[in-house]
């Protein structure tokens, strides 16, 4: 599937602009697109670390990718009317990214796997957490990061240098792991970069809204 990189860059860049700079605002949309993306996210990475192998038959992987797409849609249509849940999802999708970042970036050298799901899911719990004591900073400060990860991420698909997660998780499995080339520490700069540029234009349009479109939870009640 390298060979559709290139479709996947445009994708990610697209998606990634989106969420960062309009999640808040049509946050509906942003759960539908993040629940479809994590649905996808988990299956591949079930599949790839049981049953599929790297060099697995190309029809099998997209058969694989089109019920993933399927449970995806369904999944994120659900999560559309449980708002709530949804937008605990975004937040702890978003503090899932910030744990791989900071696995990547700095953690790697501990070479161990627990450390590795530890403080992604830990990172992810917190931020799911704060959706319930501080829901709009939860939300743009999420989708803004996961936004500027997806943005970063398919740039990155057109001028390499990004180390793959897959590949890093079963090299942390084996204890060879080596150190980050430095194009991916301008990639994470990158991202940092743009999670504030991205912050402060939602919370600039969060200013913007009445009070009754700053509290979303009212609308539920």
């Amino acid at each position: 599937m390298y060979q559709f990189r290139y479709f996947f860059g445009v994708a990610l860049i697209l998606i990634g602009l989106f969420l960062g700079l309009l999640g808040r605002k049509l946050w509906v949309i942003a759960i539908f697109i993040i629940s479809l993306i994590l649905t996808i996210g988990i299956i591949l990475l079930i599949f790839y670390t049981t049953f599929l192998k790297e060099n697995t038959a190309g029809w099998v992987a997209w058969t694989v990718i089109g019920c993933s797409l399927i449970l995806g849609v369904v999944l994120g249509l659900v999560m559309t009317k449980l708002q709530r849940l949804g937008a605990a999802i975004i937040a702890g999708w978003g503090g899932f990214m910030l744990g791989l970042v900071l696995n990547e970036a700095v953690l790697y050298l501990l070479e161990n796997t627990y450390v590795f799901w530890c403080v992604c899911i830990g990172c992810a719990l917190v931020a799911a957490v704060l959706v319930f004591v501080a829901y709009n900073h939860a939300i743009i400060l999420a989708t803004s990061l996961v936004g500027s990860y997806f943005f970063v991420r398919g740039i990155s698909l057109y001028a390499g240098g990004w180390p793959n997660e897959y590949l890093i998780l079963k090299q942390i499995k084996a204890g060879v792991i080596t150190s980050e080339p430095w194009t991916f520490y301008v990639y994470l700069a990158s991202i940092l970069v743009a999670t504030i540029i991205c912050a402060v234009v939602q919370y600039r349009a969060l200013a913007r809204m009445d009070e009754y479109e700053k509290h979303p939870y009212e609308k539920l009640r």
